[in-house]
């Protein structure tokens, strides 16, 4: 799926709702089955403790059922995902990033212990959250997110936006025919599996961070459509579950909140051994456009062009230049408006 990432601290307009919406300061947690259609158990005793479980915890738990090894339902996302949680086999059921004893005859008990967890801590004072906007823009959907720490914090955390798709018709093994999966991880929004910097270092409480993404939906059934939030602490090479939250986007409206106007020139990106190839395609003139590199602060770090843009398509190269490793964004003003694309260099 396509998706662009417009990462705005200062650098754009925030939707009034989102600032009216309030970050619930409550602790979820996060509920993971490792599943693949062609495996008979998740179909079976798998299925069943599921289906427990979206029962007994869904007001306080955020529910993902992650597909692996070659299942139909497997993205990059949902294998990128479960490689972080480590183990093998499937199913396996994951309590935020421990793995749970689950087997055919401890579906009660599993079930109970998994509760028990999730109602722990439900309580807890959280040390952040975050929430979401969404809207649709013909098959791209637009979200907005605001992260909030309520305490303070110390080390590298990351926000993980996901899109979760409820009731997705598919065949699997163990049942009869296709049936209807709960809660399959479809994509990230993030430009990475586990998302984008928010922070790292000390961390003030009340610390408020907003981002803005879009992706491609046409593949996907948008009425049944959750925008799932992960904040994850990154450990070494891991990402430790820090807190989760869950946004109904099958209602969401259709009015776009980033205003990008139809007729701004597409960015193609092309990558090479130096950098990237990039093309600005458009099909009308601009009197004033820029062309930046700029950082996940906003600053500037390359003027690729600025000036009249004539209408066809218009080459730039954009070297390496031993830039260290990690996020970096192209960000594209034109009179009209403006829009940006991620990009990394490694």
């Amino acid at each position: 799926m396509k998706k662009l990432l417009l990462f705005c601290l200062s650098l754009f307009l925030i939707h009034p709702d989102l600032w009216a919406q309030e970050v619930t300061q409550v602790q979820k947690s996060v509920i993971t089955k490792r599943t693949a259609t062609w495996c008979p158990y998740c179909g079976t005793w798998g299925w069943e403790l599921f289906e427990g479980l979206i029962e007994d915890n869904s007001e306080k738990a955020v529910l993902i059922a992650a597909h692996f090894g070659g299942s139909q339902l497997e993205t990059t996302t949902s294998a990128e995902y479960l490689a972080n949680l480590g183990g093998a086999g499937q199913p396996r059921f994951f309590l935020n990033n421990d793995l749970q004893s689950a087997s055919a005859s401890t579906i009660a008990d599993t079930r109970a212990s998994i509760k028990q967890q999730v109602d722990t801590n439900y309580l807890l004072q959280p040390i952040a959250n975050s929430g979401s906007y969404s809207s649709f823009d013909g098959n791209m959907l637009n979200i907005q997110t605001r992260t909030v720490f309520f305490q303070p914090a110390e080390g590298e955390f990351y926000l993980g936006v996901y899109l979760i798709e409820d009731g997705v018709l598919n065949s699997q093994a163990g049942q009869s025919g296709e049936v209807m999966h709960h809660y399959v991880m479809r994509d990230a929004a993030t430009s990475t599996t586990f998302g984008d910097l928010l922070d790292s270092g000390t961390i003030a409480a009340g610390s408020e961070f907003t981002a803005n993404y879009s992706v491609d939906v046409s593949g996907y059934v948008p009425a049944n459509l959750d925008v799932v939030t992960i904040i994850w602490k990154k450990e070494g090479a891991f990402y430790q579950f820090v807190n989760a939250w869950s946004e109904d986007a099958g209602n969401a409206p259709t009015t776009g909140l980033q205003e990008v106007p139809q007729n701004m020139p597409e960015i193609l990106l092309r990558k090479s051994a130096q950098g990237y190839e990039i093309q600005l395609h458009s099909e009308q003139a601009f009197a004033k456009t820029r062309l930046s590199l700029i950082n996940s602060s906003g600053q500037e770090l390359q003027r690729l062009y600025e000036g009249s843009l004539p209408a066809g398509t218009h080459p730039f190269t954009l070297e390496h230049q031993a830039r260290p490793a990690g996020i970096y964004y192209l960000h594209l003003q034109t009179e009209q408006g403006q829009k940006t694309l991620p990009l990394s260099f490694e």
